[in-house]
């Protein structure tokens, strides 16, 4: 390893990356589910039948856009070094592992892989969260 490299930054990169990206795309999501609901249909029936879990998309867009938020300014914070951030992250990445959890009958092998992800992340920020300096340093 190199001098100028500090123990962890490669998880703590992740980390950022990967809380920056959930962020962006589940901002997007928001927006879409709040102007756009019809998005998130069924224009053709093929799911005639079956229900969409949530009645109310324009308030699940809501959440989704607040969560996605919440996520970047956890990314900002891990990025400056704030112990903030390492809290936030973990924080969502022990509530997207649990979310998970609930999708393993749908989706067991996907929702195995991000349970692992997520728990990368929670590793990341724990082991090595509160001894880094400004990504980018």
């Amino acid at each position: 390893m190199s001098e100028d490299m500090q123990e962890g930054t490669g998880f703590l990169l992740f980390a950022w990356v990967l809380l920056l990206c959930a962020g962006v795309l589940n901002i997007i999501e928001g927006i879409l589910m709040v102007g756009r609901a019809s998005v998130w249909t069924d224009p053709n029936g093929l799911l005639a039948g079956h229900r969409i879990v949530f009645s109310d998309l324009a308030t699940w867009g809501w959440v989704i856009l607040i969560w996605g938020i919440v996520q970047l300014l956890g990314a900002g914070s891990i990025a400056k070094g704030g112990q903030f951030g390492r809290w936030l992250g973990m924080l969502i990445a022990g509530v997207a592992m649990i979310i998970q959890f609930t999708f393993l009958p749908a989706y067991p092998f996907w929702g195995l892989i991000l349970i692992g992800i997520y728990m990368s992340v929670f590793y990341g920020l724990a082991a090595y969260g509160g001894t880094h300096k400004q990504i980018g340093d």
